[in-house]
């Protein structure tokens, strides 16, 4: 009975003229495990679980100002960089059924109107150096040049005031596509 009542509550961080508008996120914290808990079956494999991992580090997320594994292990005393680096990079759990289960379930969440979208967009991010995947020089929309970044291709689904993201993917320039 209590995890129906937190799944009615409203989130008030983003309520214009309330106390609480422009807070960040870590209100929600306390309704954070019982959303989780609804992808425990995409976050493990033949022989382990890996939903402790996903857990520490969604709430490292919410709670991080710098949202980076490094960062975020730094701030939560109870995470170990390395475990929480092999389960984001080298885990193999499903985590394309995971994004489209999220996605159904947005799509179904959202007010029933007539017209419904889905909004595909790059976003861009300007990166020094060339340790994180992806990063080379490409097009990036936000500098509107040739710019040695990071391009994501996002999909999200909008109706009326409300939108969510739904999927994103990786754009990796042409050098790390040949290169073997």
């Amino acid at each position: 009975m209590e995890k129906q009542a937190h799944r009615s509550l409203k989130c008030l961080t983003q309520r214009k003229n309330s106390k609480s508008y422009g807070e960040t996120l870590k209100a929600t914290i306390w309704r954070l495990e019982d959303y989780l808990s609804d992808y425990q079956y995409f976050l493990k494999n033949k022989t382990k679980k890996f939903f402790d991992k996903a857990e520490k580090y969604t709430k490292g997320i919410f709670l991080s100002r710098e949202r980076n594994i490094e960062r975020i292990c730094e701030s939560q005393l109870d995470m170990e960089y390395f475990q929480m680096q092999h389960f984001i990079s080298h885990s193999n759990w499903d985590a394309r059924a995971l994004i489209d289960k999220s996605a159904i379930e947005t799509s179904q969440a959202l007010p029933k109107r007539k017209l419904t979208g889905l909004i595909i967009d790059e976003t861009g991010s300007v990166k020094k150096g060339d340790k994180s995947v992806g990063i080379g020089w490409q097009y990036c929309g936000n500098v509107g040049k040739i710019a040695n970044s990071q391009v994501a291709v996002m999909a999200c689904l909008s109706n009326g005031d409300f939108a969510s993201m739904v999927d994103a993917r990786l754009y990796p320039p042409k050098d790390w596509c040949n290169d073997k």
